[in-house]
């Protein structure tokens, strides 16, 4: 029995590797990675792990926010936590995802089929942006930064956790579907195995935001809702995904969640 539970743990643990591996940037040490390369992730639990990293990422931003509150109020934390929070996860995904903003933006004026404006979309940090792709990248940053500033200011920091676990939830979703070039899916699961990245976004929902319970039950069935009738458009019309949409509609998620978070918790 002690070795079946510490088996389990293992698998947890390269499952979370894996997920943390394929949505960011950071390199883990050396000897993490190994450990978790010795063990066969369980594409179930790599899902699931998605939700987890989000939730990591989302408390990271949240000490960060509070720390900042505690030290030099909240009006300037709003300020400083608004930047710094936007601007680390551009530098923890090596603007991946900002990038595949700018490419999206810049599709849609290039391309009379819109639909090739999120299949052609090149998330290339470095490459240069015409006036679309930098007007829509900026107009993102700032609402960002803005949305995650007032969110801050307003004392709600937890909402921040949400919404980072709304995007890689989504991701998680977007995941099982037939890749474009090898038509298999990234990550194969059967059945309903799918949805249980939900129970884990559906506890965050409540956990971080019981105290605004109502708005964040409401926000968590929009976007299980939202992720399903996506999923099923990029199928239906486009036949699969790669890697910059899933990581652009994610994007899009968290940016959504947190200009819901205006909504509901700014007063």
């Amino acid at each position: 029995m002690k070795k079946n539970r510490k088996h389990s743990l293992i698998n947890w643990f390269s499952s979370f590797v894996e997920a943390w591996e394929m949505l960011l940037d950071i390199p883990l040490p050396s000897n993490i990675s190994k450990a978790a390369d010795e063990d066969n992730p369980d594409p179930v639990k790599v899902l699931c792990c998605f939700t987890l990293t989000g939730i990591v990422a989302g408390v990271a931003f949240y000490l960060t926010a509070w720390l900042l509150s505690i030290l030099s109020g909240r009006a300037a934390a709003a300020v400083m936590s608004g930047f710094l929070i936007t601007v680390a996860y551009e530098i923890a995904t090596k603007g991946r995802m900002i990038s595949s903003v700018a490419s999206f933006t810049e599709n849609l004026f290039s391309f009379e089929n819109k639909s090739d404006a999120i299949l052609k979309l090149d998330d290339n940090f470095r490459k240069s942006r015409n006036i679309f792709g930098t007007i829509g990248m900026v107009s993102l940053f700032t609402a960002r930064m803005f949305s995650i500033g007032f969110i801050v200011f307003s004392g709600n920091i937890s909402w921040l956790i949400i919404s980072m676990a709304a995007g890689f939830t989504v991701q998680a979703h977007l995941a099982i579907l037939p890749e474009l070039e090898t038509e298999e899916p990234f990550i194969e699961v059967s059945g309903k195995s799918a949805y249980i990245p939900w129970i884990f976004f559906a506890a965050a929902c409540v956990i971080f935001g019981v105290t605004n319970l109502p708005a964040a039950v409401t926000t968590g069935l929009l976007v299980f809702l939202s992720a399903c009738l996506t999923s099923k458009y990029v199928f239906d019309k486009l036949g699969g995904v790669n890697g910059p949409m899933i990581g652009i509609l994610g994007y899009f998620t968290e940016s959504i969640v947190l200009l819901l978070g205006l909504i509901f918790l700014f007063r």
